[in-house]
């Protein structure tokens, strides 16, 4: 073997390694970027082997539609990885998370003051629809609308939104969503059961646009957005571009789900700045109408979140509130370990939409934390 060729194969054998780190370091050490997002490398906090075995089974095709996993651990970003073509200069659809920014800025709303009291009844900030009040749905309140338990019948959870029964779906071609919802005939008394609504999340957002005065993007920009750094984002409107779609509108990247997740986990502060008060985050964190098991979880509803109240009986400290999305979308906080989940994805309309995130974090994610 001559020198030359035993150079050339000593720097081959040089580069596996090197090559393998770098790899492996694009996601256990994410890039320091000019968004306000503080990094660490993941070995200091995690098991890496966990990690870098969920990325192989996710690569081998053993998960489905992944597009992005992010995990921060005491306010540091520690994992980014994007699969399929996606990076972190791709705005996601977040879906229903979109639920729990509405209920953010109905946070806001109430910590200046332009809301007085959830307690009051919706019809109060409604006024183009006072002539679908009657005794029964002027009992609802801005709470039951943030809760979910405004009691008007509405069927989604439990059908597909391909199908035309589907209420989502049928809001939808309505074209009035508001209107389609409090169209709805009540079924139960305000406040006491949880029904999943896409609509009640469309008519909370016209109250809170009509006690802000302002367009509910434009308040979202002003008071949430500009203070966290999210510059850039698209919030699908209705066909008259009155009303941002509350319900499942939104998109945004998925370092700027990860802001939210740690502003929530922060108490509503974000890099010394107060964006929500320490009230709200509890309000809002916390169980508001009882949801029950499902699954290995015992489950409550907050505000736009399902308050995980105690995990499965190998990890019953697996707790905390996520903010979930059709086709795989997730925010997960962990405020007894410090750590919030992020999970983008593209099954949508699946059981592989809540089924494959659930568990990526037992099996995973929430092993991995040291």
């Amino acid at each position: 073997m001559n020198k030359l060729f035993q150079k050339v194969l000593f720097l081959s054998l040089l580069l596996i390694p090197v090559n393998t780190f770098s790899q492996q370091a694009d996601f256990l050490a994410p890039l320091k970027v000019d968004d306000g997002i503080d990094v660490a490398n993941a070995n200091n906090y995690l098991d890496t082997t966990l990690v870098n075995a969920l990325f192989n089974d996710i690569e081998a095709g053993d998960y489905i539609n992944i597009h992005s996993i992010l995990v921060s651990k005491d306010n540091k970003l520690i994992v980014e990885k994007y699969f399929d073509g996606y990076s972190r200069d791709l705005l996601h659809s977040i879906r229903s998370i979109s639920k729990c920014i509405t209920a953010i800025l109905l946070g806001i709303a109430v910590d200046k003051g332009f809301i007085n009291d959830i307690n009051e009844g919706i019809f109060n900030y409604l006024p183009d629809y006072q002539h679908l009040k009657n005794e029964e749905n002027e009992k609802i309140t801005i709470h039951h609308l943030a809760s979910m338990s405004a009691g008007l019948e509405w069927r989604e959870a439990d059908i597909s939104y391909e199908n035309e029964n589907n209420d989502e779906t049928s809001m939808y071609a309505d074209g009035d969503w508001v209107g389609y919802t409090l169209r709805k005939r009540l079924v139960s008394e305000p406040g006491e059961v949880f029904n999943y609504s896409g609509g009640v999340s469309n008519v909370l957002a016209a109250v809170i646009q009509e006690a802000v005065e302002m367009p509910l993007d434009q308040f979202a920009e002003k008071h949430l957005f500009e203070p966290l750094g999210i510059d850039e984002y698209i919030w699908r409107k209705n066909r008259d571009s009155t009303l941002v779609s509350a319900n499942a509108g939104l998109r945004i990247k998925p370092r700027d789900m990860i802001k939210v997740g740690t502003m929530l986990l922060n108490k509503g502060m974000w890099n010394g700045k107060r964006i929500l008060s320490q009230e709200w985050v509890n309000r809002l964190s916390s169980t508001q109408v009882e949801g029950g098991p499902l699954g290995p979880f015992t489950l409550g509803y907050g505000y736009m979140v399902l308050v995980v109240e105690k995990g499965p009986d190998f990890f019953p400290d697996l707790k905390g509130y996520a903010a979930t999305g059709n086709g795989g979308q997730i925010i997960w906080v962990l405020p007894e370990k410090n750590t919030v989940f992020v999970m983008t994805g593209g099954n949508y309309n699946s059981d592989l939409s809540q089924t494959q995130p659930i568990e990526i974090v037992m099996k995973y994610l929430y092993p991995s934390l040291k």
